[in-house]
């Protein structure tokens, strides 16, 4: 939320932008910033940034910025001032998200499980902290499934066939 405009600044004969005094949406600290043009939303830093983007479920067009999605099909968010990030300041998102709620970093002997699957489905309630062994027993059992489905499906698809 923008409080009031501290000053106008002009370079090159035209009106460059200016410094304002604003409210972070998330938090409420109040902070300075320069704009040129001003977004919908201020935030002071990406944690509060991304906890109000994971809070509301909301994506906006400067999402792209601050979440990207791997190759494995998980969500990773920038968050450089957040400790439990990599080098480059990304951290996946589900690791966040469960870390933040049990208060400390994960275990190097913990995985986070999405229970239903869903690698981009970072809600608290689709989470689960496992054991990584007890992680790779669930997964094997779902894929074991996957692969029994699918044959009864192709015994289905041939007697479909066979009585046309």
């Amino acid at each position: 939320m923008i409080k009031e405009v501290i000053k106008t600044i002009y370079y090159n004969g035209g009106r460059g932008g200016e410094i304002m005094k604003c409210q972070c949406d998330f938090c409420g600290k109040e902070f300075e910033r320069f704009y040129k043009k001003v977004p919908p939303k201020q935030f002071h830093n990406y944690i509060c940034f991304n906890e109000w983007n994971i809070k509301n479920n909301e994506g906006n067009k400067f999402d792209r910025l601050y979440k990207q999605k791997t190759n494995e099909g998980y969500i990773r968010i920038y968050m450089p001032d957040f400790t439990f990030t990599n080098k480059d300041g990304w951290i996946l998102e589900h690791t966040y998200v469960v870390s933040k709620k049990i208060g400390r970093k994960l275990y190097p002997y913990e995985v986070v499980h999405h229970k239903k699957g869903i690698k981009d489905d970072n809600r608290l309630k689709e989470l689960e902290l496992t054991p990584k062994g007890e992680h790779n027993t669930q997964v094997q059992k779902v894929y074991q499934e996957n692969i029994k489905l699918k044959e009864k499906i192709k015994e289905l698809e041939l007697l479909l066939v066979c009585k046309v």
